[in-house]
This record gives C-alpha cells, structure tokens and sequence, in this order.
C-alpha cells in the first residue's frame, strides 16, 4: 500500500467492511436519540478502551446503546446503565433489534454507579439541550463519575471518555489521579468540537 511517498508492507489479519457501519446508524434503529454516536466512532472509542474479547464493558451514560452495540459485536460482554428510565428502554429496543443480550441494562445515576468490577470503561458524556441531566452539571457528573472509576477499574486497565472540548476532560481526569494515556479532537460542527481522552487506572 502506497501511503503519500511511503510503502507500508504487512498481512493483513482482518477487514471491517463499512457496510455493517452503515446498516447500523443511529437512523436505522427502532429507538433514535439525536445525540447518538455514529457506529464508527462508537467502535473506535470501544477499541480505544482497549478490551478483551469476553471482557465485562461498561457504558455508564448508555443512552441509545451504540457502545454497547459495537461492544457486544466484537466479543465483550456489556453492562449499560442511564439514569434516564426512556432511554434504558430505548436501548434495550435498539440492542434487541440485532439480537443482542438485553438484560445488563439498567436505570442508575453514573455518579453513584452500583458495580463493582468491570474490565473496560467507554462512554460519552452526557451534555447538550436534548440530554436530560435532571439539574446536575454535566462537568459534575463526569467529576463524580471518574471519582468512583478506581472503586470498578483494576490498575492497568482503561476507560475512554468523550466530551465537549471545553469541559477540559483531560485535565479533570489527571487531576483525580488517573493517567492520560491519548486524547484526540473532533470537530462535529461549528459550536461543538468533541474530545476522546483515554485514561489509564
């Protein structure tokens, strides 16, 4: 493969065909949320989180279940949770509808998550007038949530996170002692450019 004026050579061990992407888009479920990450974000922030194949992932801001989706489809097992009971509903619609496992989702606020251990973190914060965050800040739930990440995340593993680029999600995660790994920057639109931190416990 000819990259600018480099030649990269190597096997190639498996092919994501962007046709499954695209079946799965935030449009085509039976529960549709504005907010909703496309699938190949939702699988890129997955990936970045850096699980196992039959690890336990968690999303704890689950919404309309994307990351769970691209979680269970490449092996993991997923626990999703929302304090938004219609959305908890939606999610286990939309992860029904591929056939997948519904019965680890559950309504719970994130700033009190009620799980003990788990493998994997990754999630997109909640944030924007058609996110219900019912009178909490959306920069104070995510402090509180981080604050509990190393009662559920053992020493070594990772939780991917993603925010509005203002909200200063790497400094917020150093500053409660967890390792900023990469962070990335995307520009959805003229008012929003979101930023992917990956920490490490």
């Amino acid at each position: 493969m000819l990259v600018s004026d480099v030649f990269v050579f190597g096997l190639v061990k498996s092919r994501v065909m962007a046709k499954g992407f695209e079946s799965r888009r935030p449009s085509r479920r039976p529960f549709f949320h504005p907010v909703a990450l496309h699938p190949k974000l939702a699988r890129c922030m997955v990936n970045l989180s850096r699980p196992r194949r039959g690890d336990v992932l968690l999303d704890p801001f689950c919404g309309t279940g994307g990351l769970l989706i691209e979680g269970e489809l490449i092996g993991c097992k997923t626990i999703g949770s929302d304090v938004d009971p219609e959305m908890v509903r939606g999610c286990r619609r939309n992860m029904a509808f591929y056939g997948l496992p519904t019965g680890r989702l559950l309504i719970a606020d994130a700033r009190r998550a009620p799980f003990s251990r788990v493998d994997a973190i990754s999630t997109d914060s909640p944030f924007g007038k058609s996110t219900k965050t019912f009178g909490a800040t959306a920069i104070g739930i995510i402090t509180d949530f981080l604050s509990n990440v190393d009662r559920m995340l053992p020493k070594g593993k990772f939780v991917c996170l993603s925010a509005p680029m203002e909200m200063g999600l790497g400094e917020i995660g150093e500053g409660l002692g967890l390792y900023l790994v990469e962070t990335y920057t995307m520009t959805v639109h003229r008012a929003l450019t979101r930023e992917i931190c990956v920490f490490k416990r």
